[in-house]
């Protein structure tokens, strides 16, 4: 299975990147997510339901944890598609969320 990305996920990373490193970094984001043939899932209405509860529950502001938009939408697809999440931090260790990393080679 090629690793996957969230629609919603995408938009807050794009812009993040073109705030903080201009045209430049999009250029750069764009050639990993090609060379890394990471498919692009869209935000369906499931998932922003689910993303929704996460924030309730793991919310920045409202928990240790910190959700924002983006970890919502990426909790929201770990959940709709029953996966591990590959994060890195220590946003996604105060949720109940498996980590991808935890994962043994012959998954």
């Amino acid at each position: 299975m090629p690793p996957l990305f969230s629609a919603a996920t995408l938009v807050e990373l794009s812009i993040v990147v073109q705030a903080r490193f201009g045209a430049e970094g999009q250029a750069d984001l764009d050639l990993f997510l090609r060379t890394a043939q990471v498919e692009i899932v869209s935000f369906t209405p499931e998932q922003a339901q689910l993303a929704h509860t996460a924030f309730a529950r793991y919310g920045k502001g409202r928990h240790r944890a910190g959700l924002h938009l983006g970890a919502c939408s990426s909790c929201a697809l770990a959940r709709f598609l029953d996966e591990p999440l590959l994060f890195n931090g220590d946003d996604f260790v105060h949720t109940d969320l498996r980590s991808a990393a935890n994962r043994s080679t012959t998954d």
